[in-house]
């Protein structure tokens, strides 16, 4: 028989409930050496006050996560128990989702790259009509593009003296 990871008591306990008509109870008890005594008392047990709770929460995390359609991650349902006045940590909620198989959906980062560099303008007049800058002042060209930052999109515009290739502002 292979080694399989429990830990805890209870995980034992739990594992050997699952696999007792194929292994037998005596065989798995010696195995993880715990008495059959503690199996049958563990399998009678009521479950605790943690346990019950823990099963609520769950019941509730899983709730949000469907009506989030999936999208909400550990972080932002820890935030939604808590508006909501269920006093919960926020890595009890990531074990409970772990433990479910709860994963949220990660969201998509949007890159535009229909806009052409600025270095690439710079290199050549773009407008044939104008002569080759002979003075500071003279021509000034500038752009804009927009980048996303922290979730939100803003603009940049830059305004570059031509002569000098200073950027103005």
């Amino acid at each position: 028989m292979a080694k399989v990871p429990c830990e805890t008591t209870q995980e034992k306990f739990s594992f050997i409930a699952r696999f007792k008509d194929r292994f037998g109870v005596q065989r798995l008890c010696q195995r993880f050496n715990v008495s059959r005594s503690g199996l049958y008392a563990w399998n009678i047990r009521t479950p605790g006050i943690r346990q019950q709770s823990d099963v609520k929460l769950l019941k509730r995390i899983t709730a949000l996560f469907k009506k989030y359609k999936g999208r909400y991650g550990s972080p932002r349902l820890f935030k939604t128990l808590r508006l909501q006045g269920i006093c919960v940590s926020r890595k009890c909620v990531e074990r409970m989702m772990i433990n479910a198989g709860l994963v949220g959906r990660k969201t998509r980062i949007y890159r535009r790259n229909h806009c052409r560099p600025v270095w690439t303008s710079l290199q050549k007049n773009v407008r044939k009509e104008l002569a080759k800058p002979t003075a500071i002042n003279r021509y000034w060209v500038g752009d804009v593009t927009y980048i996303k930052v922290r979730g939100q999109w803003c603009y940049m515009a830059v305004v570059i003296d031509l002569y000098s290739r200073s950027v103005l502002g």
